[in-house]
């Protein structure tokens, strides 16, 4: 959406209001809204699995200017995930499990 788009729009602050939020309207057009909101504690711990394969768990997260990013346990290292659509291909917070694509 353009910032122009943007103007005159209700800002809802408060978590009760944003949780009556359903769709949006731009410009006449209704979009769904999905959101899906996380707490850095909710991310730590979650086991990361790739290829069907739990590769570590997460032990940090933290925002590097441009976007969140996972620090990862693995076997024997620890490793830097982007958590970004590029390589978070599901996630299942709930039962602390996040699905990667890395190689």
């Amino acid at each position: 959406y353009f910032y122009d788009d943007l103007i005159g729009c209700q800002i809802i602050n408060n978590d009760q209001e944003i949780g009556k939020v359903e769709s949006v309207y731009f410009n006449g057009a209704h979009d769904v809204l999905t959101v899906q909101k996380y707490f850095y504690d909710d991310l730590i711990g979650c086991q990361i699995i790739n290829n069907d394969q739990e590769i570590g768990k997460v032990e940090s997260v933290y925002f590097n200017g441009a976007h969140d990013v996972l620090t990862v346990q693995t076997a024997n290292k620890k490793i830097a995930i982007p958590y970004v659509d590029a390589f978070i291909e599901n996630e299942d917070i709930e039962n602390k499990k996040i699905f990667v694509h890395l190689f």
